[in-house]
């Protein structure tokens, strides 16, 4: 792991500690994946899955020891700072990216793989997140989990993971962990989306929480839609693997959970319109869809209330993050708005 990470120093510091001791840092043109390592495969195999240089860039320095293992940074693209990771050194080696590598550097820094240990597998979907698991250092067996309603990395270790998985786990009464646990009344609590997780040793673990109060599916749709824009990679679409840029109906469908509807927003519109169900008012509630004239495929966007919009920007080939804009502050003309096609059921 490089020092820059070790050391909480200010700026220029962590600079020159990083070309001072990782020289290969200013080559890394220059550096292959997977050099240093006795088994290069196993690093240009999980470049390969991870989406290579496009998601995740060029190495920045060479394979090198980390604790018990092995580890390559990489200088991060589409996906941000990320890094393959490789227990003992040997076996198959598996890639940190998303916000997984950002919340690991930024919650244990260096003591990272001596506290949850190696990953053991690929960062991957599940549900309605994403999902990665680590061997386990002195936490024991730890889960690194995000939930698209908050964009958020949180960790679930020790009893509460058991607990959390004995009911289910990400897909189960209590979802996707909303906090890291943290002491509370004698033991050590966790927040869920399905309500809370408490463990002590006299209690054991407790439900403290019902599931969550039922939100409206358009509640829902506008909450991951102000999500996605405040998330750390806002251009890039994790439920399709591509640039929202150019794929405003996709956004759109995403909100509700669903994809592949409807092929443009102006097809979407003109249904929407054949069947009655259009208003031309400009006060559209959270999570109505809105619609936009432009070209030959329109324009949709997501009603957040007040009067904002949240749509992406852009055409294909274009990499610009999702953004906030009032209903009719685009140049594109305003056609109105309409409630999500009954049967899309909602996140």
């Amino acid at each position: 792991m490089n020092t820059a990470r070790r050391v909480a120093a200010g700026l220029l510091i962590a600079i020159f500690c990083l070309f001072m001791l990782n020289p290969a840092v200013a080559n890394a043109a220059t550096i292959g994946v997977g050099q240093g390592s006795s088994s290069p495969n196993a690093y240009t195999n999980a470049y390969s899955r991870a989406g290579g240089s496009a998601r995740i860039g060029n190495p920045i320095n060479t394979v090198h020891g980390w604790n018990a293992g092995c580890i390559q940074d990489f200088m991060g693209g589409l996906s941000d700072k990320a890094a393959i990771m490789q227990a003992n050194c040997s076996g198959p080696a598996f890639f940190v990216i998303y916000g997984q590598w950002s919340y690991i550097e930024r919650t244990w820094g260096g003591t990272a793989t001596s506290i949850i240990g190696y990953p053991t597998n690929d960062a991957y979907r599940y549900g309605a997140g994403w999902y990665q698991n680590f061997s386990g250092g002195s936490w024991g067996k730890t889960v690194i989990a995000r939930a698209d309603s908050t964009k958020a990395e949180k960790s679930v270790r020790g009893n509460i993971l058991t607990y959390w998985l004995s009911n289910g786990g990400a897909i189960g009464k209590f979802r996707y962990p909303t906090s890291d646990s943290y002491p509370w009344s004698g033991g050590h609590r966790q927040e869920f989306e399905g309500g809370s997780i408490y463990w002590n040793a006299t209690a054991g673990a407790t439900t403290l929480a019902p599931p969550a109060p039922t939100i409206t599916r358009e509640q829902k749709a506008a909450n991951w839609a102000i999500a996605e824009k405040n998330s750390a990679n806002p251009n890039w679409s994790d439920e399709f693997g591509r640039a929202w840029s150019g794929y405003c109906e996709g956004f759109a469908e995403v909100a509700y959970g669903k994809s592949n509807q409807f092929t443009s927003a102006l097809v979407h519109y003109q249904w929407q319109l054949n069947n009655g169900r259009i208003s031309t008012d400009t006060n559209p509630p959270a999570g109505a869809l809105v619609f936009y004239d432009g070209g030959t495929l329109g324009h949709i966007g997501v009603s957040i209330g007040s009067g904002q919009v949240i749509s992406t920007q852009g055409y294909d080939g274009q990499y610009l993050p999702v953004w906030q804009h009032s209903v009719t502050g685009l140049y594109n003309r305003y056609l109105g708005w309409a409630y999500a096609p009954t049967h899309w059921v909602g996140r």
